[in-house]
């Protein structure tokens, strides 16, 4: 259970880690930046499309909180979190992958996107090989005695 522990805790660090960056960018300009009113050139800043957009940022922000604090929460006993786990890799796909190469068809730069599309990869690759060593360890302990 160790693999599949450590990689709720690292997965989940990154997660937390994210939301924190997303919500703090909701709130604060860092020093030298442009505000996100400023980046927005032309946009009605009034508009509650623009409203819309801002606080679907910051949702996001705070769902990556949720779901970070909730690996790290529930990582003491991993085998018995599968199904997070398992929700956690979907998001990866749909919320991640799906997303990204979404992004790039709408014409954002594909570089940056290609990287986060290997980053997901990498999450989904090792977070699934965790969960197969620890379904071998599991399958180890319950052996039943036949006869």
């Amino acid at each position: 259970m160790q693999k599949l522990r450590r990689w709720m805790k690292v997965v989940g660090s990154l997660f937390v880690l994210n939301g924190v960056l997303l919500i703090v960018s909701y709130y604060v300009r860092p020093i030298g930046e442009a505000s996100v009113e400023e980046r927005v050139t032309g946009a009605d800043l009034t508009s509650p499309l623009y409203d819309f957009a801002m606080e679907t940022w910051l949702m996001f922000g705070l769902e990556m909180l949720v779901v970070g604090g909730s690996l790290w929460f529930f990582s003491r006993a991993p085998w018995a979190s599968r199904a997070l786990v398992l929700t956690v890799l979907a998001l990866e796909v749909v919320r991640g992958i799906i997303d990204d190469i979404s992004w790039i068809v709408n014409g954002y730069p594909p570089g940056f996107y290609v990287g986060w599309i290997v980053f997901h990869i990498v999450v989904i690759v090792t977070g699934v090989r965790a969960l197969q060593a620890a379904q071998v360890e599991a399958d180890e302990r319950s052996i039943v005695p036949v006869g």
